[in-house]
């Protein structure tokens, strides 16, 4: 490792401990899943006061094999952390079920039980489909209120 790479790792550490503290959804972009998924692994073990386990949903699933997986980590009083590897596959009436779900999670009338942290990943440009009417604009902006950009792998140089 370069001295400068160096740099760009502790930088990147830095980084994800501040993103470990944070409660809100975190959005991974990049062209390689694997890396987003082990990035986001590390954010999840990095997080004080996070109990519960990293679970990994992979939205090219067949949709009642996804629909069961992602609503059973979302209900409420599950914990830890759930990510969902390429989530611009999600079909448009998962996006909205999935929104739905998020929604669900604000209550004017007071605390709701708490959640997974969720994370998502996309090798995607959901902002170009968003714009082009095929992901749904608001779940974007639900997903997207932390956006890290995974760094290439060495081997994509």
């Amino acid at each position: 490792m370069e001295h400068s790479d160096l740099g760009e790792a502790r930088d990147l550490d830095l980084e994800i401990i501040g993103l470990a503290a944070a409660e809100i959804c975190i959005l991974l972009t990049g062209n390689s899943t694997a890396a987003a998924t082990d990035l986001a692994r590390r954010i999840h073990g990095m997080g004080r006061g996070r109990p519960g386990r990293f679970k990994v949903v992979n939205c090219g699933w067949p949709e009642s094999l996804l629909e069961e997986q992602l609503f059973h980590a979302l209900r409420p009083g599950s914990s830890g952390t759930l990510f969902l590897e390429e989530v611009g596959r999600l079909t448009p009436p998962l996006q909205d079920r999935l929104l739905e779900a998020l929604d669900d999670s604000v209550d004017p009338r007071g605390p709701r039980p708490p959640r997974a942290r969720l994370m998502a990943c996309t090798s995607e440009p959901l902002v170009q489909r968003a714009l082009e009417g095929r992901f749904n604009e608001k779940l974007l902006y639900r997903l997207n209120a932390i956006h890290l950009i995974v760094p290439p792998e060495p081997d994509d140089w």
